[in-house]
C-alpha cells in the first residue's frame, strides 16, 4: 500500500492541481498568530501546532481503517507537498530576467541571503540555482523521504516544522525558532538528493564531490546542493564575457545553464521518485 501511495501522490501533484487544493498553509500561519499572541516567546506553539498535530495524525492512522487509511494517506501526502511553483521557480525565474524584471529576482536572493557578494557576474546565477535546489528539497524529495520512513507523520511533521520555521513571528521574537531541527532533517534527504544529481547529471565529477562533502557537517544543506548541481551540470565559466541587466551582473550563459537545470531537476524527480518506491517495497 505504501508504494500505490507514494505513487498515486506523485502523479497527482505532476499532472493535477489535487496539491493546491488542500493546502491551507494560511490557515496555518493564522494559527501561529494567535498562539505567538498568547504566549510569546514560549515553545508551546512549536509543542501544539507541530508535534501535537503529528503525534494526533499518528494516532489517528493507527486507527483508520485500510481504504480510509490508504485515501487519506494520499491526501496528507500531497497537502505535505510544497505550495509555492517549485517546479517552475527556474522557468519563472529566466522569463522575469529576459522580460527586463532582474532586478526583483536579485532582490528577493539578496533578502534570503544567497547572493554571494564576491560572485561577480557569476552571482545571480549562483544564488538561483541554489535556491531551485533548495526548494526542491523542501517541498518535495524531504517530504517524500520521511514519508517513506515514517508515513504520513513523518510528511507531516516536516512540512509543518518548515512552515513554523518561516513565519514571521520568529523574526519579531515572539516564536523560538528550530532551525536547527530544519538542518537535522533536511540533512538525509539532501544527500539522497545530491547521490540523484549524480545520477541525473554527469556522474563521475558529480559523485566525487558527493563523496567529499557527504559526511562533512560544516557545509550547509543549500551549499551541498549547489556543489553537487555546479559537478551534475559541469559549469566552467572561465573564458566567459559579462554582461549587465538591472542593478545586477547576469553571466551570459545563465539561461543556457537555467535550462540544463530545469532538465536535472526533472530527472533527479523521477530517479528520486524510482528509488524511494523500491525503498518501500524493501520496507513493507
Amino acid at each position: 500500500m505504501p508504494f500505490l501511495i507514494v505513487v498515486l501522490a506523485y502523479l497527482l501533484s505532476r499532472y493535477t492541481h489535487a496539491s493546491q487544493w488542500l493546502h491551507h498553509d494560511k490557515l496555518y500561519d493564522r494559527l501561529l498568530d494567535k498562539l505567538a499572541a498568547g504566549n510569546p516567546g514560549t515553545p508551546l506553539a512549536f509543542v501544539i501546532s507541530v508535534t501535537g498535530t503529528s503525534l494526533f495524525t499518528a494516532w489517528l492512522f493507527w486507527h483508520l481503517p485500510f481504504w480510509l487509511h490508504f485515501f487519506l494517506a494520499i491526501a496528507v501526502l500531497l497537502s505535505s507537498t510544497g505550495s509555492s511553483n517549485w517546479r517552475g521557480y527556474t522557468a519563472n525565474a529566466l522569463s522575469r530576467i529576459q522580460q527586463g524584471n532582474a532586478e526583483s529576482i536579485w532582490l528577493s536572493l539578496e533578502a534570503k541571503g544567497l547572493l554571494e557578494p564576491d560572485a561577480g557576474a557569476h552571482a545571480l546565477w549562483l544564488a538561483l540555482r541554489k535556491q531551485a535546489a533548495y526548494l526542491y528539497l523542501t517541498e518535495w524529495f524531504a517530504i517524500f523521504f520521511w514519508f517513506t520512513l515514517f508515513g504520513p507523520t513523518g510528511a507531516l511533521f516536516f512540512r509543518l516544522l518548515t512552515l513554523y520555521n518561516q513565519h514571521p513571528r520568529i523574526r519579531d521574537g515572539l516564536l523560538p525558532s528550530f532551525a536547527q531541527w530544519q538542518v537535522v532533517m533536511e540533512w538525509l534527504p539532501a544527500r539522497y538528493m545530491g547521490l540523484c544529481f549524480c545520477l541525473s547529471g554527469n556522474f563521475a565529477t558529480c559523485f566525487h564531490v558527493w563523496r567529499q562533502l557527504a559526511i562533512d557537517t560544516h557545509t550547509s544543506n543549500p551549499n551541498f546542493l549547489a556543489r553537487c548541481l555546479d559537478a551534475a551540470l559541469i559549469v566552467d565559466d572561465a573564458n566567459a564575457q559579462v554582461s549587465h541587466i538591472g542593478t545586477g551582473t547576469i553571466h551570459p550563459d545563465t539561461f543556457r545553464l537555467g535550462q540544463a537545470l530545469q532538465d536535472l531537476l526533472a530527472h533527479t524527480e523521477i530517479i528520486g521518485l524510482v528509488g524511494l518506491a523500491l525503498t518501500v517495497l524493501v520496507l513493507h
